[in-house]
């Protein structure tokens, strides 16, 4: 696909939409192209097998033509016949090679090289590699003039022609002097088929003038310029063919009086820049749309040519467009309460209610509020208006800050937040309740009271004050003390931010410093869990550094000291090679027997020599064990293992002796195990243990010495064993599991919390490869308390839930905890060569091609707003992509579908088409005809019947009972009007363009035999008398108003389906928002703000811009039964002022103009979207970027909206006639095989990006043309 649109700025996609309408009013795509923009133009070139056997089609061989003229640029041909191959190229295209290709178009089995073409469009293959050219005639060229055609008349060699102050005309016809024989013509008598000349006043130079031809001209196919004066033609030119113009020739050389001259290309040129009225509009436009270039405002209606053509959707040719007695600057054309010419006034738009987004109508902010409605923020202060409005601001007074309250309810807590702040960041102030399920802010923190919160603001603020609530009850709790504190995001811990209460109130208050994530703890229970003593980890290499301390008192004699004896040495025994041991013994004063050391048989030696004698001072030699760990140097577990049966001396108490000695230990991580045996002081013996993380043990006899001691050796030893071999020692893992070691804020480590046991079971708990300890290790706060550090979730294999797993995550070198998302993947979905986005851009970007896309309104001098298209495309893929449905969202509509003004335009339209069925039941139509208007009727007759069901409603809630009933049958009345109007089309396409061959042909009773066998005379009779123009308006208003009636089924449907829930989906707000920030095409900006206002604003109906637009056709049905409307604006223009878009009703072409905006805006919104998107991106390593929990949402609908919009571009390309000539010519001549292929090709790569993501994407959407 990328490589498709290389090239795309040489291809330079002509305005796909209005261009639709160009081809649908018989416009002539490539000479309009060639006449108004002269870029680019393009030449059908052919390739035709011209050997005996035939046999350059065999085994589906496949042709490609090469432009070798400069450079080598590839086209592959589509195949038309069994002959011939075709391919439109750039009309440069001079050296051409034509190759046949296998079928994959991989492997080249024959070429031709044909060599430069001159002005020649067939090759003919006459043989293996050999051919020659020729001319070939395209019967599909249009071979008349067009709108926008220029054409000249050169007076510089007669220039007596402009004698006797004669005026100069122009004459679509080749009609001479001759056919009047030989008289001059007298205006007032002649043959309007033959002279309707019209003046050229145009002086480009001296005695050279130019004539612009307009739409009225358009058709003709020769033409002759006069002289004369304003009641009779005396002179004319010769004939300029239209064939002679598409040559080059564009201007007549007068050399004689009359019928003498010369055909000429002129040097001279009309600048088409000219503006002689300054109203905006061209000249060159102007003549177009025959309003004078001399009066910006041609009708005098207030509104100059330029707002009506291109904004207001009037005719600047009439004061009373509509003719409802209103003039159309006090019309109010996007219904939002303010005239056009207020609109113009005031600087506004009138083609959206609100101009400048603030989602403040422009009539709210003018006449209520008097803000500015092209400002935001009318006085300037930061906050917008609405914004201002809602929260009791005047936003005509600039405010240096604001005082803005927040109140948000929780699980047992509720905040009320006071904040002081600017404009800008006080209006993005918001407070969300924390959810519980992370794993370092949860309710298992200790002192957990109820729901966190979390704050945001865009900016900086002045003061924020929050009054957090509480359940009263826990006032009720010893030694309660609520206290507020925020997690840290860089460090992971809670840090206590100073809170006042007053000890019986249930709320607590706080100054905030800074927005994050807050919660409320009782901080009692709270500091409870960091008073256990936790042993540090030491590393992988972790030893113990072990000091015995023996009682060697008179006291432990005999099987107490044997006993003391045997349990060291055991202990000694399982040591491990780096271990340390020493030996402190003690009566009245302490002795070190032995530092540490590795060698245990020398210790065991000292031991086993130890003998009983002296006093008791346990303290002592406690001392003296703390003292030799603290001196000591290297690392380890530090342990001190105390031994003793009896009691300090009576003056010897904690205070005095002891507390010293433990803050020490507790300083140096020195953890302390005491055992007494028999009458010993328990109290001290225990405090001392547990103040340093060891434990006190008791053996009441000797005999349990020996299974204490072994109680110790095994708790010991865990600081170093590993069981499982998960790199966390048993003892961690105990701790973790016992709940005493938590993560960094309190929270316990989830999934290991009771489970040691399983835990111990395999040494990678969640088997995403990792084992434990390279998901979790030990280690401290920022205040030295021992902690859970968290690489990534050891429970969980996908900690960030990207769906790389932890392993994965590693390595990549991503983090663990935040999402990732894979670069390629996502740069795709960005990519600018999509169908849709090809084309969108070239809109938005062209000038020529935005001016092509005005041609609509060229033809009968109406603006469509394309807003109203545009908020029908988003509305559509809102409604789809957030799963809105019928059933759920369209119930409140039909109210409003079936209001009885509503239902009278299907009425109106089937009573138009029904009278006249006697003109159509003789065409070849018939049968069709018969069948559509009887399904036409029978519809009529549902909606009667279900209206009156919808009528006896008194109370709107009583629909809900309905709703199946209405949602079905509403559904179904749309897929069978709107089948059976194609029917209608169909018919009506047929009678056209018999009345049409009759005007070709002169009078009605000239007409040829054929004509009459294809209708009776009672019907010539009738079209007589009528008139081609009036049967043609009032046959066409009727399949006009069934359109309409179903366009307002349809629009009702679309925006009564709104429902404010949307903006709960974030995706959606932020779709519209860069939309209205980014986009180029303001009224996409404007559907946007208009989308976005419906889809916020709760108090008022939901679908008010469908009324809007429904108002207006209501009023235009009323007056549309009169003929002489019709007849002056025509069915195209009626078609543009009812707003349903410009599709040629009459040709049967049907709305591909709307389907067309819609890859519009869909291409577009995908630009703005994807640039919004791209904004906010930040890379994790060079092939990830960091993908937070909203980039998903985000790329979802980025990636759906593309899959939309290339299943759109195919299924307009496949319309008929002209529109599918039109998009085989956007992409080089490709056909509509191709351009499918190109669509699908898109469509799964998006899918296979998306499922590589992760993300659900829907391959049949809402157009499913692709896919069918």
């Amino acid at each position: 696909m990328e490589k498709l649109f290389k090239n795309k700025k040489i291809k330079r996609v002509v305005s796909l939409l209005l261009m639709l309408v160009v081809l649908g009013t018989s416009m002539g795509l490539e000479r309009f192209v060639q006449v108004i923009w002269a870029q680019t133009t393009y030449i059908k070139i052919y390739l035709k097998d011209n050997t005996i056997e035939h046999w350059l089609g065999n085994d589906n061989a496949v042709m490609e033509l090469v432009d070798n003229t400069s450079g080598h640029i590839h086209y592959r041909m589509t195949k038309e016949d069994s002959e011939t191959w075709s391919v439109k190229v750039p009309d440069t295209t001079y050296n051409v090679t034509f190759n046949r290709l296998s079928p994959d178009g991989n492997t080249q089995w024959n070429s031709w090289s044909a060599g430069g073409r001159d002005s020649n469009n067939v090759y003919f293959a006459d043989g293996g590699e050999y051919g020659h050219w020729e001319v070939m005639e395209d019967d599909n060229e249009e071979k008349y003039f067009h709108a926008g055609d220029i054409v000249y008349l050169d007076l510089t060699q007669f220039v007596a022609w402009k004698s006797s102050d004669a005026l100069l005309y122009i004459n679509f016809t080749g009609a001479s002097k001759k056919e009047n024989n030989g008289q001059d013509i007298n205006l007032s008598k002649a043959d309007k088929s033959q002279y309707n000349p019209k003046k050229v006043d145009m002086e480009v130079t001296e005695n050279i003038y130019a004539y612009v031809v307009g739409f009225e001209d358009e058709g003709s196919t020769e033409l002759r310029f006069w002289r004369g004066n304003n009641s009779t033609l005396w002179n004319c030119s010769i004939i300029l063919s239209y064939d002679d113009y598409v040559n080059g020739v564009n201007c007549v050389r007068i050399s004689n009086w009359d019928n003498e001259g010369s055909l000429i290309e002129t040097e001279h040129k009309m600048d088409t820049e000219v503006d002689s009225d300054g109203d905006g509009l061209p000249d060159y436009y102007e003549y177009i749309h025959n309003t004078d270039i001399y009066k910006a405002d041609t009708d005098g209606d207030g509104l100059t040519d330029y707002q009506e053509i291109n904004e207001t959707a009037t005719n600047p040719n009439m004061m009373d467009t509509n003719g409802d007695g209103i003039i159309d600057a006090d019309e109010d054309a996007d219904g939002d309460g303010l005239s056009n010419i207020d609109e113009y006034r005031v600087g506004t738009s009138n083609l959206t209610v609100d101009t400048d987004g603030d989602v403040l109508t422009d009539y709210e902010e003018v006449v209520i509020y008097g803000t500015n409605p092209n400002e935001k923020d009318t006085d300037g202060d930061g906050a917008e208006d609405e914004w201002e409005i809602i929260h009791n601001f005047d936003p005509l007074v600039y405010n240096d800050t604001f005082i803005v309250n927040e109140i948000v309810t929780g699980n047992n807590t509720s905040v009320d937040v006071e904040l002081i702040a600017a404009g800008n960041s006080a209006e993005s102030f918001e407070v969300k309740l924390h959810e519980n399920d992370e794993v370092y802010v949860n309710s298992t923190i200790p002192g957990y009271l109820g729901s966190g919160y979390d704050f945001y603001i865009d900016g900086e603020f002045e003061s924020a004050k929050i009054k957090y609530y509480f359940n009263s009850e826990e006032c009720q709790t010893e030694g309660f003390n609520p206290v507020v504190y925020y997690y840290n995001e860089d460090t992971n811990e809670l840090e206590e931010i100073a809170t006042e209460w007053d000890g019986t109130s249930n709320f607590v208050t706080a100054q905030l410093l800074h927005f994050s994530t807050y919660l409320l703890l009782d901080k009692t229970k709270f500091e409870e869990i960091w008073d256990k003593k936790i042993k540090v980890d030491n590393g992988e290499n972790a030893k113990l550094n072990i000091a015995f301390v023996v009682d060697l008192s008179g006291s432990m004699s005999g099987s107490k000291l044997t006993t003391t004896k045997f349990a060291i040495n055991s202990f000694l025994d399982i040591l491990e090679e780096n271990d340390r041991a020493g030996l402190i013994t003690f009566t009245t004063y302490s002795n070190v027997i032995s530092n540490l050391t590795t060698d245990i048989s020398s210790l065991k030696e000292i031991v086993n020599n130890m003998h009983a004698y002296g006093d008791t001072s346990i303290y002592t030699g406690l001392n003296g064990a703390v003292e030799m760990l603290s001196n000591d140097d290297e690392s380890g577990y530090d342990i001190v293992i105390v031994f003793t049966d009896g009691y300090d001396s009576l003056y010897t108490t904690y205070d005095a002796d002891y507390r010293s000695i433990v803050d020490k230990a507790v300083e140096n991580d020195i953890c302390i195990y005491t055992i007494g045996i028999g009458q010993v002081d328990t109290g001290i013996l225990t405090k001392v243990a547990e103040t340093t993380g060891g434990n006190y043990y008791h053996a009441s006899v000797v005999s349990e010495l020996e299974k204490k001691m072994n109680e110790v050796k095994e708790e010991t030893k865990e600081l170093t064993n590993d069981t499982n071999g998960d790199n966390i020692t048993d003892y961690h893992t105990k701790m973790i599991c016992n709940g005493s070691l938590r993560y960094s804020t309190g929270a316990a480590v989830i999934g290991f919390a009771g489970n040691y046991e399983k835990v111990q079971e395999n040494a990678d708990y969640d088997g995403d490869g990792l084992i434990n300890g390279d998901e979790i290790t030990i280690g401290s706060t920022s205040g030295g308390r021992p902690c859970v550090i968290m690489i990534s979730n050891p429970i969980d294999k996908d900690t960030d839930k990207d769906g790389y797993t932890d392993k994965e995550e590693k390595r990549n070198g991503t983090n663990a905890f935040y999402p990732d998302i894979n670069k390629n993947d996502v740069d795709a979905l960005f990519k600018d060569y999509y169908l849709a986005s090809v084309f969108a851009d070239d809109y938005e970007k062209n000038y020529e091609t935005k001016f092509l896309l005005q041609v609509g309104n060229l033809i009968t001098n109406f603006k469509y707003s394309y807003v109203n298209d545009y908020r029908k495309a988003l509305i559509l893929y809102i409604q789809q992509y957030t799963g809105a449905t019928y059933q759920d969202k369209l119930t409140s509509a039909i109210k409003a579908t079936y209001d009885s003004a509503l239902f009278d335009m299907l009425e109106q339209g089937t009573n138009y088409v029904l009278s006249f069925s006697d003109v159509l039941n003789q065409t070849k139509y018939s049968v069709d005809y018969f069948a559509a208007k009887q399904s036409v009727v029978d519809c009529c007759n549902k909606i009667a019947s279900l209206r009156q069901t919808v009528a006896s409603i008194q109370n709107y809630s009583q629909l809900a009972g309905y709703d199946d009933e209405l949602v079905q049958t509403f559904v179904n009345i749309q897929t069978q009007i709107a089948e059976q109007k194609e029917l209608l089309n169909s018919a009506n396409s047929e009678f056209v363009n018999i009345l049409n061959e009759m005007k070709l042909n002169g009078k009605f009773a000239e007409a040829t035999g054929k004509l009459v066998n294809k209708l009776p005379a009672s019907v010539v009779k009738f079209i007589n008398k009528m008139g081609t123009d009036k049967v043609n308006s009032l046959l066409t208003y009727g399949i006009i108003a069934l359109d309409t009636g179903i366009s307002v089924l349809d629009t009702v449907s679309i925006y009564g389906g709104l429902d404010a829930g949307f903006m709960q989906c974030a995706e959606i707000d932020e779709f519209l928002e860069s939309i209205i920030e980014n986009s180029d095409i303001k009224e996409m900006r404007e559907a946007a703000s208009d989308v976005k206002k419906m889809l916020e604003d709760d108090s008022k109906t939901m679908y008010y811009g469908a009324m809007s637009v429904v108002q207006d056709v209501v009023k235009g049905i009323g007056i549309a039964g009169t003929t002489w409307i019709l007849t002056h604006i025509g069915p195209m223009g009626w078609a543009a002022y009812l707003g349903w878009g410009l599709g040629n009703l009459v040709s049967g072409t049907g709305r591909v103009d709307e389907k067309a905006l819609g890859i519009i805006a869909y291409g577009n919104g995908a630009k703005c979207y994807s640039e919004s998107i791209k904004e906010h991106l930040s890379s994790d390593t060079d092939k990830f970027y960091m993908c937070p929990e909203e980039l998903k949402g985000q790329l979802q609908l980025l990636g759906q909206l593309k899959i939309v919009g290339e299943d759109k571009f195919c299924e307009t390309a496949k319309s008929r006639g002209p529109f599918r000539k039109f998009f085989e010519w956007i992409i080089s001549g490709e056909s509509q095989a191709s351009i499918n292929a190109y669509g699908r090709e898109n469509i799964e790569e998006i899918i296979s990006k998306c499922d590589n993501m992760g993300i659900f994407v829907e391959k049949k959407f809402e157009g499913n043309y692709l896919y069918d």
